[in-house]
């Protein structure tokens, strides 16, 4: 029993030839496109119902099985030529139907063109037109010491990667892509603009994969390195190539911009080449001196203080800042600040009392 009869479909005998099916597809095909006829379901499932019925005949593997499971096995094929595959059977009929007649100075460029031997690009094919990937901007916040002495940290995006259930293609399995009408393969409805129906990639899918919807890219977290190099700058920005979306149906992938911020450290400022910090000291040891202990990036040193020192006052430790572009490190810069406690023991009550009295009596 015939489920469908895809010959009445297009309406041709069972042992019409492939030239003879191609040609009625074309006529029904422009006669119910969905374009021509908007918002008409009827047209638009016409329609449907024909491309369905060329991708089945317009392949002589397919049209056999079908006329074997169907009833048709009868019919003679001696009049049945061999094609191509379907796939490009089909295309080749949507391409003969919405193709521009090429001007005459078009016409006479291609002629030239092609005696020099120079490649041609065909505008109506759609692997001219795979779109890269856009790029993904991240922001990155790290320490102040990752920034000076670089660091390799990790940075987790979502981004647009090839669709697993498709790999890619944007088709349920057997669908047939064919060369979008409205901007014929180009990908461009007008001057510096992208396709609207075909999002730029030139070819429409008849039915396109439920995952991704015909994109043939779907959403994946991952988490990725990024190395910093040493004395990076807030604001500067790193580029990672080729980790950003995947294009359409099987565009090269965008970059990944990672955009660096710079947590304040609570001891150290950048001070172009050299190092600052501040280091709060007695009011003992400011008059009479003494060892202190300096911070650095690596590890604390001691460094003697002179008796006398003011408030505000700025030493310069050679060689203990941060190395520059494989040159000699730049200096520290240690700032000394008086420290005035809050709360007294009795002795230290007593004792700055007596001093007190003393500078009154000195006047």
């Amino acid at each position: 029993m015939i489920k469908r009869n895809y010959y009445r479909t297009l309406g041709v005998p069972p042992n019409a030839t492939l030239e003879e099916i191609k040609h009625a597809y074309r006529k029904i095909a422009i006669r119910y496109h969905p374009d021509k006829n908007p918002n008409d379901q009827k047209a638009e499932d016409k329609f449907k119902e024909t491309s369905e019925a060329y991708s089945i005949l317009g392949d002589p593997d397919k049209r056999g099985e079908y006329d074997r499971s169907e009833g048709f096995s009868t019919v003679g094929t001696d009049n049945r030529r061999k094609s191509t595959s379907s796939n490009s059977t089909f295309n080749d009929v949507f391409n003969d139907l919405f193709k521009a007649r090429p001007t005459r100075k078009e016409a006479e460029t291609e002629r030239r063109t092609s005696t020099q031997s120079r490649p041609q690009t065909n505008r109506t094919d759609p692997s001219h037109h795979k779109l890269r990937g856009a790029d993904i901007r991240r922001k990155l916040t790290i320490t102040f010491r990752e920034s000076v002495l670089g660091a390799e940290t990790t940075l987790q995006i979502l981004r647009d990667e090839p669709c697993q259930t498709c790999q890619g293609r944007g088709t349920c399995p057997g669908s047939m892509k064919a060369t979008c009408p409205r901007c014929i393969g180009s990908g461009k409805a007008k001057v510096g603009e992208t396709c609207s129906r075909c999002r730029g990639t030139g070819i429409i899918i008849h039915q396109p994969c439920r995952t991704c919807e015909g994109s043939g890219v779907s959403g994946r977290e991952r988490t990725l390195k990024v190395k910093i190099p040493p004395l990076i700058e807030e604001g500067k920005s790193l580029r990672l190539a080729g980790q950003g979306n995947t294009g359409l149906l099987g565009g090269d992938q965008g970059d990944l911009l990672v955009d660096i911020q710079i947590t304040p450290d609570p001891l150290f400022q950048r001070d172009d080449g050299d190092l600052r910090c501040q280091v709060p000291i007695s009011f003992a040891k400011a008059t009479l001196g003494g060892k202190v202990k300096i911070p650095t990036l690596d590890e604390s040193v001691m460094f003697s203080i002179p008796r006398g020192t003011q408030p505000g006052h700025t030493f310069r430790l050679k060689g203990l800042g941060f190395r520059r572009n494989n040159k000699n490190a730049g200096d520290l810069l240690v700032t000394v600040t008086i420290k005035v406690p809050k709360t007294l023991g009795p002795e230290q009550e007593r004792l700055l009392q007596d001093l007190l009295v003393l500078e009154e009596e000195q006047g």
